[in-house]
């Protein structure tokens, strides 16, 4: 298949399709993806100047181009980012940054709280997952497995967040309604675990190799989800006001759902606060590491079979760990036993290869997948 260089894999057994570069070549190798794209924009960044890129060669890889254009536009280097504009629109035929999030089908309120964050535009990898992740046929909706490869700095993270809370919009705001109205009519003494149409929870976990990678992927959330970088806690234990996003700072520019609950999971101090202070309590999306994910699982702490959809991000390190295999095999477990379907499982990183889906699929994480 000819498309952009981005690796958005259509996983159908036995059958393994990707996304290749408009040259034609597969790109799946398990290092010179990852490698080969860092060199790329290293060298593309080194050439960009205050007078553009000048003579030096720029890149052909749209998503690594994108990537450029949103470094320029940040920097005000608006003579670069003109270049950059005029590449991607010869490569692809359509001008950089004319992709409107709600083209891409993202609710009102999330697609201007984008623009307010300052992305105003998605990357390729973005754009594909938000038009390739869901699949509407016969009126039925279906949430494919995917794995989203592509070279670090473009956008991987937002490729699977925005698909997931555009999945969850419309319940997140109606949990949200249905509490506002349920505490006034009992004068503003209904507990929030009782309150009507709640989601089932955790809805969603991420699995990341490291607690810094954790705290990117928590923070970005917190974010979207109409906190601020001033005021977040990733370990909330037992006081709403330290984890509920979407407050009086943003009130009048947030009109999105404001009691998500955001956790992570990656230390002992936090395995500590899962048994004993409640931090699992009502998570709607948990980020954490396979060992400490795996342990809380295991204890029982963790409700698996309510997971609505389960991100792998750096796949490509996770996979190979035990721990993920005890969180998966936990997981398989769960679900037989509430005779429940398995969540939605996306795999992201910049060095995914096909081996890394087989083993995914090997281990019953993915079932007839887009790749």
């Amino acid at each position: 298949l000819a498309g952009a260089a981005v690796g958005i894999y259509i996983m159908w057994r036995p059958l393994i399709v990707a996304l290749c570069s408009a040259t034609g070549a597969l790109r799946v190798g398990p290092r010179s993806l990852a490698h080969g794209a860092v060199r790329r924009a290293a060298a593309a960044v080194s050439v960009a100047t205050d007078t553009g890129f000048g003579s030096a060669p720029m890149p052909d890889d749209l998503n690594l181009l994108e990537t450029l254009l949103y470094d320029a536009v940040q920097r005000e280097d608006y003579a670069a980012a003109a270049e950059l504009r005029d590449r991607i629109g010869w490569l692809s035929g359509a001008r950089g940054g004319d992709t409107d999030w709600r083209e891409l089908g993202l609710p009102e309120w999330l697609s201007d709280w984008l623009g307010r964050l300052g992305y105003s535009w998605g990357t390729r990898v973005q754009v594909q997952a938000l038009r390739g992740l869901t699949e509407i046929s016969g009126g039925q909706t279906r949430h494919r497995d995917a794995a989203i490869v592509a070279p670090t700095g473009s956008g991987k993270t937002l490729a699977y967040l925005l698909p997931l809370l555009r999945r969850f919009s419309e319940d997140l705001l109606q949990e949200d309604l249905s509490r506002h109205l349920a505490t006034a009519i009992d004068g503003g003494r209904t507990d929030r675990t009782a309150t009507p149409d709640a989601m089932p929870r955790p809805v969603a976990m991420i699995v990341v190799p490291s607690r810094e990678l954790g705290v990117q992927v928590s923070l970005l959330a917190y974010r979207l989800l109409g906190g601020s970088a001033g005021n977040p806690t990733l370990q909330p234990f037992s006081h709403p006001s330290r984890y509920q996003p979407g407050n009086a700072a943003n009130m009048f520019t947030y009109s999105g759902p404001r009691r998500v609950k955001v956790a992570g999971l990656w230390d002992e101090q936090m395995l500590y606060a899962a048994a004993h202070q409640d931090l699992l309590k009502d998570v709607h999306l948990l980020v954490g590491t396979p060992e400490h994910l795996a342990r809380v699982a295991t204890s029982g702490n963790l409700r698996l079979h309510q997971l609505q959809a389960l991100v792998i991000d750096e796949a490509d390190v996770c996979l190979p760990m035990e721990a993920t295999s005890q969180l998966m095999r936990r997981l398989e477990e769960a679900c037989g036993a509430f005779a429940v379907p398995r969540p939605q499982l996306l795999l992201a990183g910049a060095s995914i290869s096909a081996s890394h889906v087989e083993q995914a699929a090997r281990r019953g994480g993915v079932q007839a997948p887009l790749l």
